[in-house]
């Protein structure tokens, strides 16, 4: 995701909000490294805290309707 940001996204918002300082790349590696990366980090980490325990609980149930699809 961040070198989708780097690479397509930031580009993008900034031609639409007029911002002419993104269009250096110190200040885009800037904005990645200590603004997009740190957050899809934590994201992540919460989104497998969270998903983790909701799918062993529910694991058994899943294979169940699994095996009745088939």
């Amino acid at each position: 995701m961040s070198v989708l940001n780097y690479l397509v996204i930031l580009p993008i918002y900034a031609w639409f909000m007029g911002m002419e300082d993104m269009k250096i790349e110190s200040v885009k590696r800037f904005a990645v490294l200590y603004g997009v990366l740190p957050f899809n980090l934590l994201k992540g980490i919460i989104v497998a805290l969270v998903f983790v325990p909701i799918y062993t609980k529910t694991r058994t149930w899943i294979e169940q309707k699994q095996a009745n699809f088939s």
